[in-house]
């Protein structure tokens, strides 16, 4: 078994990362989305929404 074993290293040259914040929604539909979120008062979910109006603010083309 273990001679069907094989190794490997790999050097990484680039990170990239992907957000997903209610990216299925429609544009119409994130004020509803943001102030829902912002009414939980918890302090989480209020930085999750600030990022949610941030991905829009990009994804609508004013970044």
């Amino acid at each position: 078994m273990l001679g069907a074993m094989l190794g490997f290293s790999s050097e990484i040259s680039k990170i990239e990362k992907k957000c997903k914040l209610a990216y299925n929604k429609s544009d119409a539909d994130s004020p509803n989305i943001i102030a829902s979120l912002a009414e939980s008062g918890d302090t989480h979910v209020c930085e999750i929404t600030r990022l949610i109006q941030e991905l829009n603010y990009v994804k609508n083309g004013y970044c």
